[in-house]
């Protein structure tokens, strides 16, 4: 199953490659797009396997002539400036066996990962390998969810103390409300 590249999914790889020290927010302002919307496409072409790393380029002109001997060559054949197309397709492979994926991939989705499958031996025997990995990472997302979500209501709950008072009752229209007696 291939998954054939869009405007925004190219956009994202040659801003990155420009500069991989760009934040998402970076990204979302070049491209016009919302940053949640380039968080999740990165993370997509990260578990489709189309994004490996972000690596550093090293400028050897900075180094001292002694240094630059030591440096060691990339012997990876390939060129790193990639000049991606819309309507590209990206072949993924099982993160198990790396065979072929078909028309339908079987999906195995926890916390914010995507692992494909070609079939579901795969999925299971993978589910069964990495368990405890699963399982951990999986209760991370979790707190860190709920801890996300704590902030905002607390947020929301000062905004409600700042605007005129505390309102328990009606919640968020209160804030509404106070913001504009703010104002």
């Amino acid at each position: 199953m291939p998954h054939e590249l869009d405007e925004i999914d190219v956009g994202i790889v040659a801003s990155l490659q420009q500069d991989g020290r760009k934040s998402f927010r970076q990204i979302a302002r070049e491209l016009q797009i919302s940053t949640p919307t380039v968080q999740a496409r990165y993370q997509r072409l990260v578990n489709i396997g189309l994004i490996k790393s972000i690596s550093p380029v090293i400028d050897s002109t900075n180094l001292a002539t002694e240094e630059k001997e030591k440096l060691e060559i990339c012997d990876c054949h390939g060129s790193h400036d990639m000049s991606l197309k819309s309507g590209m397709s990206v072949q993924i492979k099982c993160d198990l066996c790396d065979g072929p994926i078909g028309e339908k991939p079987h999906i195995l989705k926890f916390a914010n990962f995507e692992r494909f499958f070609c079939c579901n031996t795969c999925k299971t025997q993978y589910k069964e390998k990495n368990k405890g990995r699963i399982q951990s990472i999986t209760e991370k997302f979790q707190k860190e969810s709920k801890n996300k979500f704590l902030k905002a209501v607390a947020s929301i709950t000062s905004l409600s103390v700042i605007g005129a008072g505390v309102c328990i009752n009606h919640g968020i229209e209160h804030i509404f409300h106070s913001a504009t007696n703010l104002a």
